[in-house]
């Protein structure tokens, strides 16, 4: 989480905006996170969104503060933005990215989550064992010119994206943690399902793309 130029200690982010996608989203949930830490609550500063490019309206103090990822958080550090909380560089156990459905949805499209995921895991793989073809994706993507940042994007996506996409569990319940009320349901195995990805381990899929692509 980064502060907008205005904003010179942890103090003066209270009664101001911070900047999120959207609703229900990490760039929510985290904030919700660093909040704790600072000892505030969201009723201390005002939450919106304002979408997936948040490192204008930060520069621009539209926002006192807003969590950027990559390729951002390294664009905000070049800046020389002053960083809240970098839990990044903590090593906090969290869910960066993942597929999210309802039940509905799981019990009746398995084959296309199947599908899906076998796309997905196939692309990590592909992206880690030809780390020129990625970040020629990443370039043009997300529109990319500086060769530092594109480096430090891809630095970023080998060292926390898991390439058979699995769930990381301690990453979930502290997402359980920082979200849910008190008295919510708090079993992790009621938020999450881990049968597809164990399908496709049974049934030989994950081997064959180690072996195809080298098993990271």
């Amino acid at each position: 989480m980064f502060a907008a130029p205005q904003i010179k200690t942890d103090a003066d982010l209270k009664g101001g905006i911070f900047g999120i996608s959207s609703a229900g989203s990490e760039s929510d949930s985290a904030s919700s996170l660093v909040l704790r830490r600072l000892g505030f609550t969201r009723g201390d500063v005002t939450v919106k969104e304002i979408g997936t490019e948040r490192l204008t309206p930060l520069r621009t103090g539209a926002v006192a503060a807003t969590l950027l990822g990559e390729p951002q958080r390294s664009q905000a550090l070049g800046l020389g933005l002053r960083v809240v909380a970098d839990l990044y560089a903590e090593r906090i156990p969290w869910l960066y990215s993942g597929l999210t459905v309802d039940r509905g949805y799981l019990q009746g499209n398995r084959d296309t989550l199947v599908r899906f995921l076998k796309a997905t895991i196939e692309g990590n793989h592909l992206a880690i064992s030809d780390d020129k073809r990625a970040k020629e994706v990443l370039a043009k993507e997300l529109k990319l010119t500086d060769p530092k940042i594109v480096e430090q994007s891809y630095a970023n996506f080998k060292a926390e994206t898991p390439p058979n996409a699995e769930i990381d569990r301690s990453g979930a319940e502290n997402i359980l943690t920082t979200l849910l009320p008190p008295g919510a349901n708090r079993s992790l195995d009621d938020y999450i399902d881990t049968t597809l990805i164990a399908g496709l381990r049974a049934d030989g899929f994950i081997e064959a793309i180690e072996k195809k692509y080298g098993k990271k």
